[in-house]
């Protein structure tokens, strides 16, 4: 606990880091050619919004620590527009070279992100709830221990690690074990493609070498892995799915039907359910994120307002409207908390959903007829 502790601290740090970095460049080219004047604190307000979503993004992504390299670019995005801006009017030729080191340092403190969180694989951190990602062999596939599943993301293309998720829950592991493969072979694995169509068969190449056969109730997968990467992946699944029991029975279909309908959230649209837009495995219900933050505003613009009145930025206490503001917003907000409830409920519900398709993609099949139809009477006249 206390090693997923310090390594999440060290992670916020370096995504504080990078949220700060662009904007130290900002004021550095100001500095260089006298725009010192410039009114940073609008930038800075109108970057809150960002900053309040990656803020929420951490809170939801507590345990998904691979998420949390891409919050840490976006992170850096009010940052880099501020530079952007400045680059404007100074020029480019004074600003390109700045806006790319920038970007440079950015993309480094991101992998330092990855690295603080999921490596080295100690025995802490296989005994903590954060995800351990590992490479696949001659794949763009990418193996993650989650706390209650393991995961293949990234089937498609490592830059779309959402598309096509394969999962096995501990519930429906029955064995894992690191094997030999001897001749190069194809396998196939089923994917959600809706609930209309069930599931389709997505292939994948296994080359020669060490593979971990892991055999669950609902799918059978063959991953190509280095031996050492293969062994240390046994360790954590036997760690993490220790104590779990697992269900051999068979998902009926009407908990399956219910656990689809969970991805069906509100901010999807009329055309967008006629499109079919929450049946693709990629979708997400960001517009959820964007709601929770329009719910979050208030409140936080009253603690901006106060914090800037104590501190003596009474420019932008004014312009919040002084106590008057605080005292709106801070009311307004303590309405708007009580509703945050249904957005956060429908983002729980759909990731719970979501969780479910991947690790049973198509539903089960009708039960078999038995027995023997009766015969009709005959009418007697």
């Amino acid at each position: 606990m206390t090693e997923a502790l310090l390594r999440r601290a060290a992670a916020a740090v370096l995504v504080a880091v990078a949220t700060a970095t662009p904007i130290g460049g900002y004021l550095l080219l100001l500095e260089w050619n006298d725009r010192s004047s410039e009114p940073l604190q609008d930038y800075l307000v109108g970057g809150g919004g960002i900053w309040l979503t990656i803020g929420l993004a951490l809170c939801v992504c507590w345990n998904r620590v691979t998420v949390w390299p891409v919050i840490t670019r976006w992170a850096a995005v009010p940052g880099m527009f501020f530079v952007l801006v400045a680059g404007l009017k100074i020029g480019l030729l004074t600003s390109a070279p700045v806006a790319l080191g920038l970007l440079a340092v950015t993309w480094a403190i991101a992998a330092a992100v990855r690295l603080v969180t999921t490596r080295p694989v100690t025995t802490a951190l296989i005994a903590s709830r954060l995800e351990i990602p590992f490479e696949t062999r001659g794949l763009s596939a990418r193996l993650v221990i989650q706390q209650d599943r393991l995961v293949l993301d990234s089937m498609r293309s490592r830059w779309k690690r959402s598309r096509d998720v394969v999962a096995v829950p501990w519930t429906a592991l029955q064995s894992v074990r690191l094997e030999q493969v001897n001749e190069a072979t194809t396998w196939q694995v089923l994917v959600y493609a809706g609930d209309d169509v069930g599931a389709k068969a997505l292939d994948y190449d296994v080359s020669p070498g060490p593979a971990l056969r892991i055999v669950g109730t609902a799918r059978e997968l063959l991953v190509p892995v280095t031996g050492p990467v293969g062994e240390v992946v046994i360790r954590a699944i036997e760690a993490r799915s220790a104590g779990v029991e697992v269900s051999d029975e068979p998902v009926d279909a009407e908990r399956w039907n219910a656990k689809i309908r969970l991805r069906w959230t509100g901010v999807l649209t009329l055309r967008q359910r006629r499109a079919g837009l929450h049946h693709r495995t990629d979708y997400r219900p960001w517009g959820l994120i964007a709601v929770i933050g329009f719910l979050l505003a208030p409140s936080v613009t009253a603690v901006i307002a106060a914090v800037a009145g104590l501190t003596g930025f009474d420019e932008l206490y004014e312009n919040i409207a002084g106590w008057k503001g605080v005292l709106g917003f801070g009311v307004i907000g303590a309405g708007f908390a009580f509703l945050i409830r249904l957005p956060l409920r429908q983002y729980r519900d759909f990731q719970q959903g979501n969780a479910f398709i991947e690790a049973f993609p198509e539903p089960p099949p009708p039960p078999a007829r038995t027995g023997t139809t009766p015969k009709a009477r005959k009418r007697k006249r």
